[in-house]
Formats: C-alpha cells, structure tokens, sequence
C-alpha cells in the first residue's frame, strides 16, 4: 500500500475539517458527512468483507445520521446520539450478513470489523460539535473556551500529521521510535497551550495522544503488503480522521 497517498488522505482531510471548523457547524457537517461517506464506502474492500456495496451503503447512512447529530442535540452533551446511530448501523449490517449466509465464522468476523468502522466514522461527529461549540459561545468566558476549542482542533490536526509523517522518514530506526513520535506530539501540544486558550496539561495530553496513535497506525501499516488500490488508500489515510474529531471534542470541552 502507499502509505504517502495514505497520508496525503489524511493531511487533506484534517486541513477540511480544520476550515470547516471556522467556518460553522453546518459546513464541519458537510465535510465529515463526504468523508465518512467515502470511508464508508472504501472500509470494505481493506477489510475484504461479503456484500460490500449493501454494507457501504447501510455504513454511510448510519454515519451521516451520526455526523449531522450534534447539530440538533442539546449543548451540554452534543454526542448523545451518535451511539444510537452507530447501534442502528451495527444492527443492519449484521442483518445483511444474516441474510447473506457466508458462515459463522466470517459473519462474526465481517460484523467485527465493520462495527470498528461505524465506531470510527460515527466519532467525526466530534468536529461538527467543536464547530458548534465555537458559533454558540458569545460571553467573554465561553469565547475563552471557544478558544480552546479552536486550540485543540489545531493541536490534533498537527499532532496527527506530524505523527503520520515520522514513520515515512529515513532512516528507519529513528521513523520506528515511539520514544519520537510521542515527543514531537508534547512538542506541539505545549506549542499550542502556550499560544491558544487550551490549558497547556490538555495540550500535552491530546499532542502525545494523537501523535502517538496516528504514527502507530502508520507504521503497522507498513508492515502489511497489501493492495495499493484507491479505496484501500482513501480508507487507510481517513481511518483516524473521526476518532480525531471525538478527541478535539473532549479535549475543548473537558480542559
């Protein structure tokens, strides 16, 4: 697989979301909702499942439903929906594979996976909800923590980049150190603390976090030889786009 079109999916995804995020939840809804459509859609064919194209189908729905959800949720849990959708489209995916009939074995299996997909689509709806968090707030206070919104959704998007990029550089021992990848995450976590509203403990938590787990990620990939078609590298580089979304959510809400 091409790991540089996979983090070149995934650079491109991350700078949408991040203008998408300063432009209103309704465009950050927009722009997750393309994405997990095309993840949904390429997810399938990485994990080699039956009926691909009636599962994509009942994924994308489910994940639009989840993505758009905090738009009309209350303000102080903006995420409450997002379980029941993806629990909408676990359910119908294992109908699917029930009526498919392709064995027990692979049913669990197919339903493993694609749940893991759902989960990772589904938690984008974390950027429509730090977009909404920074168009409701207007006091002098909340425009502080709409602020630190701003501040974590910028420290995940570098974080990740910079994460993903470690692993493709040469020479290979100093792109497979984690010791390195988790570095440069508390580098740039304590860059934006100091610069933004983010407290600077929030900053360093969601810098190593996010470095470390989008450089992971990476690097395993390399270990697989597996085919470098389009799909496989649009649902590799959007893999940890959503999951980034639920953890700028919390990371400017909790902070």
């Amino acid at each position: 697989m091409k790991l540089s079109g996979a983090v070149l999916v995934l650079a491109v995804g991350l700078a949408a979301l991040v203008g998408s995020v300063w432009a209103g939840p309704w465009a950050a809804a927009a722009v997750m909702s393309a994405a997990a459509v095309v993840f949904c859609y390429a997810w399938p064919y990485l994990l080699g499942v039956p009926a691909k194209r009636t599962i994509s189908t009942v994924g994308a729905l489910s994940s639009v439903l989840a993505v758009t959800s905090p738009l009309y949720a209350p303000p102080d849990v903006m995420l409450r929906y997002v379980p029941v959708y993806v629990g909408f489209g676990v359910a119908a995916s294992f109908v699917v594979q029930l009526l498919r009939g392709t064995g027990q074995v692979r049913r669990m299996e197919s339903l493993i996976g694609l749940s893991a997909g759902l989960l990772l689509a589904g938690s984008g709806a974390g950027w429509v909800a730090v977009a909404r968090i920074a168009r409701d707030f207007t006091s002098q206070d909340i425009i502080q923590q709409a602020s630190r919104g701003q501040g974590a959704v910028i420290c995940v998007a570098v974080s990740a980049v910079v994460g993903a990029v470690i692993p493709l550089i040469q020479p290979r021992m100093f792109s497979s150190t984690p010791i390195v990848i988790v570095c440069v995450g508390l580098f740039f976590g304590a860059l934006v603390g100091l610069t933004t509203e983010l407290p600077l403990p929030s900053g360093l938590a969601l810098g190593s976090v996010t470095g470390a787990l989008v450089g992971s990620l990476v690097a395993l990939s390399r270990q697989y030889d597996l085919v470098p078609a389009k799909r496989v590298v649009a649902a590799s580089g959007l893999s940890a786009v959503g999951i980034l979304g639920a953890m700028a959510y919390f990371g400017a809400t909790f902070a």
